[in-house]
């Protein structure tokens, strides 16, 4: 086959379109990706990427460092009287002269987000990243199984060409604290109802795979379940 010179020219620019749409094809979709982690499927350079990580992985072992401080205190960031005063730790009441005062999701959440600000900004000191941190934003929601964590910090990150910036974080978090809150209201209507149903109280963590402690004397009761620690005033009912 005799091919002309025109041909032949044609041939060549049509080459050289199908080689630079698959170079520039392999360099876009080498050089960003999607996080599966990420709902909202935030996409950044590969180079930056890891810097994302980085803040992410200090968000997660920030959350899990806050749920174990929450559950030592009962829940609580700063706790409410009535309280145990074990010298370094305050345990709540939640029951206490015939009153209840039982804690809500939604005060949990709250406490859990104050310990969080203060570990992240401990977290962020060792990054070689730069935040601004009076931007910071928190927010959680205490599911069955998990916490999710929302946090927007703006962060930039400065490189040799580059400089990139992101600001929001998603991460969740294990957590048993839902069932330890259900469980924490039945001791409570038990107590309240019965005064020291001992047999009750331990037959509901029959099947459960969480760890009940109790240390009593003759007025109170300090409870533990995973850690979660709480007290219990009761008078034994005749």
């Amino acid at each position: 086959i005799i091919m002309k010179r025109g041909q032949a020219t044609i041939f060549i620019i049509i080459g050289a379109i199908v080689l630079f749409v698959v170079i520039t094809t392999f360099i876009i979709f080498n050089k960003y990706t999607t996080s599966d982690e990420i709902a909202e499927g935030i996409v950044y350079p590969l180079e930056a990427e890891e810097y994302y990580y980085q803040v992410e992985e200090c968000i997660v072992s920030s959350s899990e460092i806050s749920l174990s401080n929450l559950k030592m205190g009962g829940g609580y960031y700063q706790t409410p009287e009535p309280y145990f005063d074990a010298t370094f730790l305050k345990v709540p009441y939640v029951l206490y002269e015939g009153i209840q005062y039982p804690i809500t999701i939604e005060t949990v959440e709250a406490e859990f987000e104050k310990y969080l600000k203060l570990e992240i900004f401990s977290c962020i000191e060792d990054l070689d990243l730069t935040f601004n941190t009076e931007d910071l934003e928190l927010d959680s929601k205490l599911n069955e199984d998990y916490i999710e964590v929302s946090v927007v910090l703006p962060t930039t990150v400065t490189m040799v060409n580059n400089t990139y910036s992101f600001e929001d974080y998603y991460v969740e978090v294990d957590t048993g604290l839902y069932e330890i809150l259900n469980l924490q209201q039945q001791i409570l209507d038990l107590h309240t109802t019965e005064g020291m149903p001992l047999s009750e109280i331990l037959y509901l963590f029959e099947g459960s795979d969480l760890e009940l402690d109790m240390n009593m004397d003759e007025e109170d009761v300090l409870y533990s379940i995973n850690g979660f620690q709480f007290m219990v005033g009761y008078e034994w009912l005749e």
